[in-house]
């Protein structure tokens, strides 16, 4: 009761007194609680619904790096040397971003729904959403593979003995456009020393 009385006291001597600055404080003060008190009951009395329903999606974690395996470069050097004048060759390839794998998840969704009627007509709905989920392992504890995404080629470099000459080179770009999907104007070939 002594602090309301000190709070009640310091409030009239602040009206009273000739201090305009402390007075615009203190009314900006009030103002921005006013505002507050505002913003916080509307979030509790009217929550707003998602924009997305993020779990309506297909649920998956992905967790995995995948990109071209030694033995894709392997096969590529393998299959391009094979070409008529490419000769020996070498094969580099840049990634923009790295592949995953996209693991299967079990999702168990449950849905309340309850509907009030007011004495004034409206009717007030309440929706509780319960949502799991986790991930699915085969017996041996491994994870189990829904999807795998690979990774997106920046770039291709091909070394070849034969790249001098304009008919090999453009068969090279060719095959390596077709087996990467790589456009055109990302693969570099060059002369082997």
């Amino acid at each position: 009761m002594e602090k309301n009385k000190g709070l009640i006291k310091t409030l009239k001597d602040l009206f009273s007194s000739n201090d305009k600055a402390g007075k615009i404080q203190f009314l900006v003060l009030l103002i921005l609680i006013g505002v507050l008190l505002v913003v916080f009951t509307n979030t509790l009395v009217n929550p707003q619904e998602p924009v997305e329903d993020v779990f309506s999606k297909k649920s998956a974690d992905t967790v995995t790096d995948i990109s071209f395996t030694d033995s894709d470069l392997n096969n590529l050097e393998a299959i391009l040397s094979e070409v008529k004048g490419v000769g020996k060759v070498k094969v580099m390839i840049t990634y923009k971003n790295s592949g995953t794998n996209v693991y299967a998840k079990d999702v168990n969704q449950t849905v309340d729904s309850e509907e009030q009627k007011s004495g004034d007509g409206k009717t007030v709905t309440r929706k509780n959403e319960d949502i799991e989920s986790s991930v699915v392992f085969t017996g041996q504890k491994v994870p189990i593979i829904e999807d795998k995404m690979t990774a997106d080629v920046k770039g291709v470099l091909v070394v070849a003995q034969g790249a001098d000459d304009p008919v090999v080179r453009t068969q090279i770009l060719h095959a390596v456009q077709v087996l990467t999907g790589v456009e055109v104007h990302n693969i570099a070939v060059c002369t082997y020393r």
